[in-house]
């Protein structure tokens, strides 16, 4: 019942965005990063997730003008600042709220994420989308995004308060922005997003084979993060005018979780160990694998039935190659236990198996959906060969890593035993979600060059690339004009993730 109550608590639907039923005005709200000072052992003090009001030269809150369409506001106009109109613009708008942080926090501490309207009075933040994006014939100008903590811009860390801490980037799973942001920055596209840090593909009961103890880890994990599903319920519920998405026709949905549904049986001893090993068998990673794919196909569904025509799928990237095989002590076979290294291997092959099982389910999936959903643009977004080729194997040419901004010598580590040898990445920061050490021991060296942050999250230098990656297959299938060519592309991600990771107080780079 208590874990049922915090549910409802965490996941009720906000307040109604209707403007015809509030008479506070919309804002500029800035999210930014001040440096706090707090005690990492204070659990009261760690929510250093901070947001400001943009405000004029007089001091006096920017106002905005438009309305709310499916918890996108249309900017329309706003009031004169300075005597001077100030344009309804995403680059203006930017700009005041980099001038009010730096004067209110001082410029060495000038750090900038979302920007939001929002209402004075209420917990509402929505994100804007702009005159000159609205009007620029791209068959899509919005993108609403479903996903974990591979999207997640913060949002767990506002809820909770608690983690990720420092050198987590404003409660962002990564040392710096992650991956939609860089696609708002980059394509003016308008940006929702609905991801929560552990938020799984299925419904954690339903999984098949468990213990108590792991049925009870995972179901408290859902009441935190919950699941695509409840995401897609939450928007739907809170958007959906007379039934439907208001604007449909010029709204991208996209979807990316399932990493949670296996990976997060890493900590539990055994249980791990029966998923990987008996893949057949009702408590292997098959059976769980088709639940968590069935589950996805049926949240397109439901974002079909209302309205939804443009839909983005995105496989996970190869997960035995991840920094949490080196970090594992869970995965034990009976015959590797007196070898670390061959244990080690066997699980970077079982990981990787698994991988490769639920891409080919969710390609699967994406061709009958397409089949069966009339009028539908699919796009699925192959993350997995993206990271195949920057390893250089598939048979797929290697991609420099240093023609992509990576030095990936400084944390390679090699696995050799009997006949078997792997490369592994090393994860930047050896540390915890909830450590909040500033500690530089624990970083590595050259965080703006590595290509994983933690166990399993990226850096911010591969959010940017992801970025890229998707952006690009929006812009091929001929909904948003196309990107930069790659050289330039790399030089603005370099410059903003060594502004961020490196401690550079300016952000005010622009789009490339």
């Amino acid at each position: 019942m208590f874990l049922a109550s915090c549910a409802a608590k965490l996941h009720a639907p906000t307040v109604s965005h209707d403007p015809a039923m509030h008479d506070e005005p919309w804002l500029v709200r800035c999210e930014t990063a001040r440096m706090h000072e707090d005690d990492p052992g204070d659990v009261a003090g760690a929510g250093n997730l901070d947001w400001v009001f943009a405000e004029d030269q007089r001091g006096q809150r920017i106002e905005i003008h438009g309305r709310l369409v499916d918890g996108f506001f249309e900017v329309a106009a706003m009031p004169a600042t300075s005597g001077r109109p100030m344009e309804p613009s995403r680059t203006s708008i930017r700009e005041a709220c980099l001038d009010t942080i730096s004067r209110i926090e001082g410029r060495e501490q000038l750090m900038l994420g979302w920007v939001m309207a929002a209402r004075a009075g209420e917990e509402v933040n929505v994100p804007p989308v702009y005159p000159e994006e609205t009007a620029s014939g791209d068959k899509v100008t919005r993108i609403v995004i479903f996903g974990d903590s591979l999207t997640d811009t913060g949002r767990l860390k506002e809820r909770l308060k608690i983690f990720p801490l420092k050198p987590y980037w404003i409660g962002r799973f990564s040392n710096g922005p992650v991956w939609p942001e860089y696609l708002f920055m980059v394509t003016g596209l308008g940006v929702q997003n609905h991801a929560y840090g552990g938020a799984s593909a299925a419904d954690p009961e339903a999984l098949p084979g468990e213990n108590l103890y792991g049925r009870a880890r995972h179901v408290g994990q859902f009441f935190v993060s919950g699941t695509i599903g409840l995401q897609i319920s939450d928007y739907l519920e809170r958007t959906l005018k007379d039934g439907k998405i208001e604007r449909a026709d010029t709204t991208a949905f996209l979807i990316w979780a399932g990493a949670n549904d296996y990976i997060s049986k890493e900590p539990i001893r055994g249980t791990i160990t029966t998923f990987l090993n008996s893949p057949e068998g009702e408590a292997g990673y098959k059976a769980v694998v088709e639940r968590a794919v069935t589950q996805l196909g049926q949240h397109v569904r439901s974002l079909y039935a209302a309205g939804a025509r443009r839909l983005v799928m995105m496989n996970l990237p190869d997960l035995g190659r991840t920094p949490i095989v080196l970090q594992n002590t869970t995965y034990v076979p009976e015959h590797l236990e007196s070898n670390d290294t061959a244990r080690r291997l066997e699980l970077a092959r079982r990981l990787s198996e698994l991988t490769r099982y639920h891409n080919q389910r969710l390609a699967t999936a994406v061709e009958q959906l397409r089949v069966e959903l009339p009028g539908s643009e699919i796009i699925l977004v192959d993350v997995y060969e993206y990271f195949e080729r920057l390893y250089g194997i598939g048979g797929n040419p290697l991609l420099q890593p240093e023609d992509f901004g990576y030095d990936l010598a400084a944390l390679a580590v090699t696995l050799s035993f009997a006949e078997q040898q792997l490369t592994l990445q090393r994860r930047c920061y050896d540390g915890s979600y909830d450590q909040g050490t500033p500690d530089p021991d624990i970083v590595c060296p050259n965080p703006d060059q590595a290509l994983f942050w933690d166990s399993v999250h990226p850096t911010a230098l591969t959010h940017c690339w992801n970025a890229y990656k998707v952006g690009n297959d929006l812009a091929e299938a001929g909904w948003i004009r196309p990107l930069p060519d790659q050289r330039t592309y790399r030089g603005w991600c370099q410059t903003i993730v060594k502004r961020v990771t490196l401690g550079s107080a300016e952000d005010t780079v622009s789009a490339p």
